[in-house]
C-alpha cells in the first residue's frame, strides 16, 4: 500500500507523556465520537477551520483502515506536546491486526489485511507526520502528528476514559470528557436515561453543552443543561473542576453517575437525587480538598458500587490497562458502563 513517507521509530521527537485521553475503538460506530475529541482538543491548540477538516480526514481514514484491515478493534491515544514555539496534536492509532507489510513502506498499490489503505497519500499530506512506532504480526501502532498555533493548558495529571455500550448494542448511553483550562481541569461523564441511541442522545447533548461553557460556574452549567436536556428523555450527570493552585475540586453530582478520590482513604463525593432534563435539580456545589498523587475515579452505574478505589494498585502503572481491568470486572451486563480514571499531578505545574 502507499505508505512512502512514514517514517519508522526514530527518538529525535519528545515523548508526549501522559495521554490527554485514551478511547477505546470497537466498531465503526465509535468513528463520530473520536472525531469530536480530536476536533475538541485541535480547538484547544488553536486549530484553524481548514485543520479541523484536514484532522476528521486523518481520523477518520486511520479508523476505517483499523475497520476493514487491522482486526476490526483498537485504541486510540491523544497528545499534546511542546514542539519548537508551539504545541501539537499526536494521536496514536494501535491496533491488533496482522501487521503491515513492509514491503508496502515504499511502494503504492490496492489495501489488503497488511496495509494502511487507499486514502495514506492523504493523511501523509494533511499531517507534519506520520510514524510507523510497532509493527508485528499482532498489530501496529501509527502514530500522526499534526501543529497547532498557541500554547495549549497544562493538564493535572493523568486521565483515561474506558467505556463500553450495553451488550448487543452500537451505540453508548454514557460519553465523558476531560477538559485542562489554564490550571484547572474539569471532567464530566453523562449517563443517558436508558441505553442505546435514545440514551446517546442525552449523553452526548450533555457533553456538547459542557465542553462549550467549560469555564463557567457549576451552577450555570446545570441550568443550562436542565434547561437543553428537556427536550430528551435526560441524564445522570456529575461534573468535577480540579483547581491545581488552590487544590481544592469544586462537584456538582444529580444522579447515579459516582465520583470518588483516594489517598490511602476513600472519599465518595456527594450526589443529589434527580434527572437533569426531567425533574429541576435541587442540588449544589460541593468542595473537596485534594493532593498530589491522588486517584480520582469517576463512574456511571454500570458499574458495581461496592468496589473500592484502594484496589488501584499503589506507585508506578499504566493507569489505561488499571482502568480496563476494573471496568471488565466490576461492569454490569446489562447496563453501559464507563469509568474516568485520574491520577493527580498538581505539583508538576
Amino acid at each position: 500500500m502507499a505508505l512512502e513517507g512514514i517514517t519508522r521509530k526514530i527518538n529525535i521527537y519528545p515523548d508526549p507523556g501522559a495521554a490527554l485521553e485514551t478511547i477505546q475503538f470497537n466498531s465503526i460506530a465509535d468513528i463520530p465520537t473520536i472525531v469530536a475529541r480530536g476536533m475538541f482538543f485541535a480547538k484547544q491548540l488553536g486549530f484553524v477551520e481548514r485543520d479541523f477538516h484536514e484532522l476528521e480526514i486523518v481520523i477518520r481514514e486511520l479508523l476505517t483502515n483499523i475497520s476493514r484491515h487491522a482486526g476490526g478493534y483498537g485504541v486510540v491515544k491523544m497528545y499534546s506536546a511542546p514542539i519548537d514555539h508551539h504545541r501539537e496534536l499526536i494521536i496514536d492509532f494501535i491496533d491488533f491486526g496482522p501487521g503491515i507489510n513492509d514491503s508496502h513502506l515504499v511502494s503504492e498499490g490496492i489495501s489488503n489485511g497488511k496495509s494502511l489503505g487507499g486514502g495514506i497519500p492523504a493523511v501523509r499530506r494533511f499531517c507534519d507526520r506520520v510514524e510507523l512506532l510497532k509493527n508485528h504480526p499482532r498489530g501496529a501502532i501509527v502514530r500522526i502528528a499534526k501543529s497547532g498555533k498557541q500554547v495549549s493548558h497544562q493538564p493535572i495529571g493523568a486521565f483515561v476514559v474506558v467505556t463500553r455500550p450495553f451488550p448487543g448494542e452500537s451505540t453508548n448511553g454514557d460519553q465523558a470528557t476531560v477538559i485542562h483550562l489554564g490550571d484547572t481541569t474539569l471532567i464530566a461523564l453523562a449517563d443517558g436515561l436508558g441505553h442505546g441511541a435514545i440514551a446517546y442522545e442525552a449523553s452526548s447533548m450533555a457533553i456538547r453543552i459542557i465542553e462549550q461553557n467549560a469555564g463557567i460556574p457549576l451552577e450555570q452549567l446545570l441550568a443550562i443543561l436542565h434547561s437543553e436536556l428537556r427536550k430528551t428523555r435526560g441524564a445522570a450527570v456529575s461534573i468535577a473542576r480540579i483547581h491545581a493552585r488552590s487544590s481544592r475540586i469544586e462537584y456538582l453530582g444529580v444522579g447515579n453517575v459516582l465520583t470518588t478520590l483516594s489517598n490511602g482513604v476513600e472519599t465518595r463525593f456527594v450526589n443529589f437525587n434527580g434527572t437533569v432534563g426531567l425533574e429541576t435539580p435541587r442540588a449544589k456545589v460541593m468542595e473537596y480538598q485534594v493532593s498530589d498523587g491522588m486517584i480520582f475515579a469517576m463512574f456511571s452505574d454500570g458499574l458495581t458500587s461496592d468496589w473500592l478505589i484502594d484496589c488501584v494498585p499503589k506507585g508506578q502503572y499504566n493507569l489505561y490497562e488499571c482502568a480496563r481491568t476494573l471496568l471488565g470486572k466490576y461492569a454490569r451486563p446489562n447496563d453501559d458502563a464507563t469509568l474516568v480514571l485520574g491520577r493527580l499531578a498538581l505539583n508538576e505545574l
